[in-house]
């Protein structure tokens, strides 16, 4: 759609200023061609590995997809914003990607997955110090982090209000997942001033899922995707009413303080 385009477009110009040089992986859906967006953030000992960090950038609804996931993109690029190029350093790399085709069934990042799997940790060309993919270390998907009122929502932010973060515990990579949600909960413990973050185990209609049976892999909500949000925890999920003016400051503070 033209909005996509406008935001992609948008989203390239805030990262190229912050120093990262914007890349593309292109796949087809449906016989069209689309594309996912990223940069990365090479490491300083070991660029050959990485943790994906990301958020999907298309939409549904009819609304500004404020929520999900403007929410979701608008904190990897802060995130992106903080670790830029000429900031600090980070041991690995860091790739901060921006997903299309959530809405259509995770297409953009199983693509992505299918077609890059196989690339992990090569160097090209050799000697070069460049790795086209570095190898897979984990990936934090972020998805809806606005919203917590409750089950069923009030008109208001819970005063319990937090963040889940979930992983599959059926999934190959189950006991890695639990490690790396772990520590994501052990540092909003740490530095969160508001609000908390729960761990759940059934990760669910997310673009980690993709990713699930080659890594760790874990995802970060304003409520739990299929016991709340699945259930009506939400009632601007995929709805025209996922708009700017619909949400308080509060709502906004809930995921990039947890």
């Amino acid at each position: 759609s033209a909005s996509l385009e406008r935001a992609t477009a948008w989203l390239a110009t805030q990262l190229e200023a912050a120093g990262y040089e914007v890349e593309r992986h292109a796949y087809t859906f449906r016989g069209a061609r689309r594309e996912n967006v990223y940069v990365t953030k090479p490491g300083a000992t070991a660029p050959h590995e990485m943790y994906l960090v990301s958020a999907h950038l298309d939409g549904r609804g009819g609304g500004g997809a404020v929520d999900d996931d403007g929410s979701g993109v608008a904190l990897v690029l802060e995130a992106a914003l903080a670790l830029a190029p000429s900031t600090v350093e980070t041991q690995t790399s860091v790739r901060f990607v921006f997903w299309n085709n959530e809405e259509t069934g995770l297409d953009g990042s199983r693509a992505y997955v299918r077609d890059r799997a196989a690339l992990q940790g090569e160097e090209r060309p050799p000697g070069s110090g460049r790795y086209p993919e570095p190898r897979w270390l984990g990936i934090v998907q972020h998805d809806m982090l606005l919203f917590d009122h409750g089950l069923p929502p009030g008109p208001r932010q819970i005063a319990g209000a937090d963040v889940d973060v979930e992983y599959q515990l059926n999934a190959r990579f189950a006991l890695d997942s639990l490690r790396l949600a772990s520590a994501l909960v052990q540092g909003n413990a740490r530095f969160s001033s508001d609000y908390p973050a729960e761990l759940g185990t059934n990760m669910a209609f997310t673009d980690s899922v993709a990713f699930q049976e080659h890594t760790a892999a874990v995802s970060v909500r304003e409520n739990q995707r299929v016991a709340e949000i699945g259930n009506g925890s939400n009632p601007h999920w995929h709805r025209p009413s996922d708009v700017y003016e619909t949400y308080a400051d509060e709502d906004f503070r809930l995921g990039f303080n947890a």
